[in-house]
């Protein structure tokens, strides 16, 4: 009597092949999201680190600059933004609130002071007061991540010294 030879696979060679399959589709997908999140944060900081140095660039500007807008600039240690076209604008806070403490409430800032797309981006510059003719400005940018999920902040200090 002769044995027929088996052809093809059986039913648990086809079910671990299955399995191998969807696993490596999975970590493949859950490796793409997180790239793709961290390329997202990573777009959203750059913007915000722009925006930042704009807002410090304008400040050198007005401080070089010998007009009446210039004591208004270092005026009252009261949180202000600069807008694109270089204005100076009240935040509405006297003082930037901690991080944790931000709701980033559109009412706290000046509408002039959300910036970037979408207005997403809350500005605030809060002067400080070194000695004679010596500030420090804190710029701060602060925004609701991709999802408005989580609070992110980017922070520059600047130290000028009025002439």
């Amino acid at each position: 009597m002769r044995v027929a030879k088996q052809a093809g696979d059986t039913i648990v060679e086809a079910l671990i092949a299955t399995a191998i399959v969807g696993l490596t589709i999975g970590l493949a997908y859950g490796i793409a999201t997180r790239s793709i999140r961290s390329a997202r944060q990573a777009q959203e900081r750059i913007e915000a680190v722009k925006i930042a140095e704009t807002q410090i660039e304008t400040m050198k500007a007005y401080a070089s600059d010998d007009n009446s807008t210039n004591d208004e600039f270092f005026g009252n240690g009261n949180a202000f933004c600069l807008t694109a076209a270089g204005v100076l604008v009240r935040t509405g806070l006297t003082t930037v609130p901690d991080f944790g403490d931000d709701q980033l409430n559109a009412t706290e800032y000046s509408e002039n002071c959300r910036q970037g797309e979408n207005q997403r981006y809350h500005v605030a510059v809060q002067r400080t007061d070194l000695n004679e003719g010596r500030y420090q400005f804190t710029v701060s940018v602060r925004w609701f991540s991709f999802g408005e999920l989580d609070k992110e902040q980017v922070q520059i200090l600047y130290r000028l010294h009025r002439q």
